[in-house]
């Protein structure tokens, strides 16, 4: 599994470089909490995508914000006050946020990944200032998977022997 893993990692992060290299950046401040900040700025950043493609507002929208924002509006989101009934916030509940604008979310875990820099016993790190939200028009960028050759655990009688296997993927 970790093979595998570490392949999805570098496709993804290949596909990150080659959106964000074709692409402009834009900041945000923030105003009234996790949530209604992103979405304010996701409105804003599709009507000018939308208006300079003349697209329908309709037209869906790909947002690939890191996977830890979903969990750091969660957390915000349950912050309110009593009796708004945000303490249970689902990822569909989230999701449904984006999907009214006709924003399709793709939670990436290897867009701006957080990083356990804390030590044993050490306080827990607070959330990033920051996220990156890639924006575009659903179908400007695509990942074409070539498919995965992978042989798995290759044992001969050799190996056998001393217990050692290898194992082949690319």
């Amino acid at each position: 599994m970790a093979l595998e893993g570490a392949h999805a990692r570098i496709a993804e992060q290949r596909l990150l470089t080659q959106i964000d290299a074709g692409s402009t950046m834009a900041d945000t401040g923030e105003l009234l909490g996790t949530l209604p900040d992103i979405l304010a700025a996701v409105d804003r950043a599709c009507a000018q995508i939308r208006g300079r493609l003349r697209l329908d507002d309709t037209a869906t929208v790909v947002a690939i914000p890191p996977s830890w924002l979903r969990t750091q509006i969660r957390t915000d989101a349950s912050r309110r006050l009593p009796g708004d009934d945000t303490t249970a916030v689902t990822d569909p509940w989230i999701d449904s946020r984006f999907m009214a604008r006709n924003v399709r979310p793709v939670w990436s875990l290897d867009a701006d990944a957080l990083v356990d820099t804390q030590g044993n016993g050490a306080p827990l790190n607070g959330w990033p200032t920051t996220a990156t939200i890639r924006l575009f028009p659903e179908g400007s960028w695509l990942f074409l998977d070539g498919g995965t050759l992978d042989l798995g655990v290759v044992r001969d009688r050799a190996g056998n022997a001393t217990n050692d296997a290898e194992i082949f993927a690319e």
